[in-house]
């Protein structure tokens, strides 16, 4: 299964150490009641993800990425989702750079 970023399908998937998946509470309060039992307010997780590679010839498709796109991962599963960060390492990048991607689930 190819990971895919609304019309961008990745030609190399990240390995295993590339690719993080998270919980993050986006809003909402959770606090402990006296006899131990925790109490949510409202909470709401969205899933995260973060995302290193190896830059080639399709940096530019990841750069131009906007807005709400679908992402398809090794689970199959399609999320719709919106660029946080896309952060470029190295220079020149056809060479020796690497880029982080970092999505959020909308």
């Amino acid at each position: 299964m190819n990971f895919i970023f609304g019309s961008v399908t990745l030609n190399y998937n990240p390995i295993f150490e590339d690719y993080q998946m998270s919980q993050v509470k986006v809003c909402g309060s959770e606090r402990r009641a006296l006899d131990g039992t925790l109490l949510s307010d409202n909470v709401i997780y969205k899933k995260q993800w973060t995302i290193t590679g190896v830059c080639d010839s399709q940096l530019e498709e990841l750069l131009d990425l906007d807005g709400n796109f679908t992402f398809a991962n090794y689970d199959g599963n399609s999320y719709t989702v919106r660029k946080m960060s896309l952060e470029v390492i190295g220079y020149p990048e056809e060479h020796v750079g690497k880029y982080t991607l970092s999505i959020i689930e909308v």
